[in-house]
C-alpha cells in the first residue's frame, strides 16, 4: 500500500531511518546521499515563507535562476509563475500560498529534480494531480532525456502501467 512505499521511499531518501536493516543508495548511506545531492526527493508538500526560487533552488549555489525557470517551464509551471506578478521573487507563504494544491505538489517536483540529481524519488505525488498535469510532470520526469533513476511511489494505475519495474510493498 502507499503508506508502505511511502516508507520506503522517505528511507531511501535519507529523510527516516529505517526500523530494521540500512537503507542505502549506490552503496552509499541514503542520508549521506541525500545530504550530498545524489537524491532529489518530492513528497508531500513542504513550502517556507520565501521567494518562489528559494523554495526551488533551496540555496544550492550550483542551481541557477535559469535552471529554476527552464524546470518550471518544462513542467508547465512557467506562465502561471509570471501571472503571480514577481515570478520567481513571488513571495509563498508557509503551507504554499498564493499557489493552488496542484501548483505546489509540482513545485515540489521542481525542487526535486531541478539540481537532476542521479536518483530522482516522486512520493505519490502524481496521484492526486490533474490527467493533462500528470502526463505533462510524466514527459519530464520519465522521459528518454531525464538523466535520473526514477523511484514512484504511486496507486493510481495509470502511473503503474507505465513503469518498467514494479514492486508492490505493504507496511508490516
Amino acid at each position: 500500500d502507499r503508506s508502505g512505499g511511502s516508507m520506503l521511499a522517505q528511507s531511501l531518501a535519507g529523510l527516516v531511518r529505517p526500523t530494521s536493516g540500512v537503507a542505502e543508495i549506490g552503496g552509499i548511506d541514503a542520508q549521506n546521499a541525500y545530504a550530498s545531492g545524489l537524491i532529489g526527493y518530492a513528497g508531500t508538500p513542504e513550502i517556507f515563507h520565501g521567494s518562489l526560487r528559494d523554495n526551488v533552488d533551496l540555496g544550492r549555489t550550483e542551481v541557477g535562476r535559469n535552471q529554476v525557470r527552464e524546470v518550471l517551464r518544462a513542467l508547465g509551471l512557467w506562465d502561471e509563475v509570471i501571472r503571480l506578478g514577481d515570478g520567481l521573487e513571488t513571495m509563498l507563504q508557509t503551507g504554499g500560498h498564493p499557489l493552488s494544491g496542484t501548483q505546489s505538489k509540482v513545485l515540489m517536483i521542481a525542487r526535486a529534480i531541478v539540481g537532476r540529481p542521479p536518483v530522482v524519488i516522486i512520493d505519490g505525488l502524481l496521484d492526486d494531480l490533474p490527467a493533462d498535469v500528470r502526463q505533462r510532470v510524466w514527459n519530464v520526469i520519465a522521459g528518454e532525456d531525464a538523466p535520473w533513476t526514477l523511484l514512484l511511489v504511486t496507486s493510481q494505475p495509470e502511473v503503474i502501467e507505465r513503469c518498467g519495474d514494479q514492486i508492490s510493498v505493504r507496511r508490516a
